[in-house]
């Protein structure tokens, strides 16, 4: 009953403490972001035909955008490029807008609100077009809050029709859906290639994933030259780490027996190397890693009991390869640094490690020996990167180290800095 209610507790406070780490990582993560610019390399080109390198706000959420943010130089002044003013911008190496003056239907694809006529529904509007696709005929996309189209480009590029797409119902049946395929008719007028069959016009569906396959076989002969932007925009990255650093570990052991309290801190280093993945969404600011690492705690030292005359020598050996396995968010400052806080789980792996006694009686020796199990625990951390180089601190949650078929506990965490190299 005392193993239960102690180990019962134990757990109890463990899932507390990742409860509290994951909520102060959501709050601090949110009111950060909020709060940081990220200038990239790229250009905009006026109406005079001048081309101007700057540096320009990459926000992802830029949908199809009237105005931009731009800077002239690092310590320049923010400014604002308007769509009267600017013919097209880039951003990075992914991101290209280019303003037309297109036709854009408006009809409602909301089931519910679908629109009782055929026929798209237009109205003219100036706007930039993302570019996905450039190639003799170019694939753009169009976003708003609520609906999605697709634009094409040919010749000198000078104007962009919409592909039609529409979904509508009759006034006659009202509850049955019918749809409006136009823009196959439209694509297989403009993509004229060997590579491509009247099936793949017939099948094709109006999403960005089918237009982007059907773009790419299109563009895919002798003679052609495109560039497929999307892939840019939404492409991972590998980032290989190798990592030294120092920490503090702690442990607290206890029994509930002769009360039992032995506290111990010792400094220890570690290295390792991290394998990090940049994700290809939200700007690249989120990241998946994994971070093994072999550190090595020893200490000597007494423990009080319940007893204020006995003490017991404890003797912690502890050696381990721990496996970090993390998200991480990237906040950044300019192009060349950026602050990041992550947090994860931990597996700590061991062989061999033990808690043992020292100048003890053979009936104490067999009470205080115990083996020191794998265990399961969480991390939080923040740091500051430059360039290939990152600095880390990092906090390892208490986590514990014994089976809980015993009496008695041992408890341990650290906090250390954490120096890497990324060689990719």
């Amino acid at each position: 009953m005392l193993l239960k209610k102690y180990y019962i507790g134990s757990t109890k406070k463990q899932i507390s403490n990742m409860r509290n780490l994951l909520t102060f990582l959501f709050i601090l993560i949110t009111s950060v972001s909020f709060a940081q610019i990220k200038f990239e390399p790229g250009y905009f080109i006026s109406n005079n035909n001048t081309k101007t390198e700057c540096l320009i706000k990459n926000s992802a959420t830029y949908n199809n955008p009237v105005s931009f943010e731009y800077k002239l130089n690092e310590e320049g002044d923010v400014l604002i490029g308007k769509i009267n003013d600017i013919k097209e911008f880039a951003v990075g190496e992914g991101y290209h807008y280019k303003r037309f003056e297109v036709n854009v239907d408006q009809s409602s694809n909301v089931a519910g609100k679908f629109s009782t006529i055929k026929d798209p529904e237009w109205k003219k509007e100036i706007t930039f077009l993302k570019l996905l696709v450039q190639s003799d005929v170019n694939l753009y996309q169009y976003e708003n809050a609520n609906q999605t189209r697709y634009f094409i480009s040919s010749g000198n590029h000078e104007t962009a029709e919409q592909l039609v797409f529409k979904e509508y119902v009759t006034r006659d049946t009202g509850s049955s859906v019918f749809v409006n395929n136009f823009y196959r008719r439209q694509l297989f007028v403009a993509l004229k290639s060997p590579n491509l069959q009247q099936d793949d016009f017939e099948k094709l569906k109006y999403n960005k994933d089918s237009l982007m396959k059907l773009f790419l076989k299109y563009s895919n002969q002798e003679g052609k030259t495109f560039t497929n932007l999307d892939e840019k925009q939404n492409k991972s990255k590998i980032n290989l780490k190798v990592n030294v650093g120092v920490s503090q570990g702690k442990i607290a052991i206890a029994d509930n027996i002769v009360n039992l309290d032995y506290n111990s801190s010792s400094i220890m280093f570690r290295i390792g190397f991290e394998t990090e993945l940049i994700l290809p969404f939200g700007q690249k600011k989120w990241a998946l890693f994994i971070d093994p690492n072999f550190q090595m705690f020893k200490n000597k030292g007494n423990g009080d009991t319940r007893y204020s005359s006995y003490k017991i020598a404890l003797d912690v050996d502890y050696q381990f390869i721990q496996i970090p396995i993390g998200v991480r968010h990237y906040l950044f400052l300019n192009n060349s640094s950026k602050l990041f806080f992550d947090a994860g789980v931990t597996a700590n792996l061991t062989n061999g490690s033990s808690v043992g006694t020292s100048g003890a009686d053979l009936v104490v020796q067999n009470v205080y020996n115990r083996k020191i199990e794998n265990s399961i625990g969480a991390f939080c951390g923040f740091g500051y990167n430059f360039g290939k180089y990152s600095l880390e601190a990092r906090y390892n949650f208490k986590n514990e180290l014994f089976s809980p078929i015993y009496l008695w506990t041992a408890q341990y965490s650290t906090f250390g800095i954490i120096a890497s190299y990324n060689f990719l």
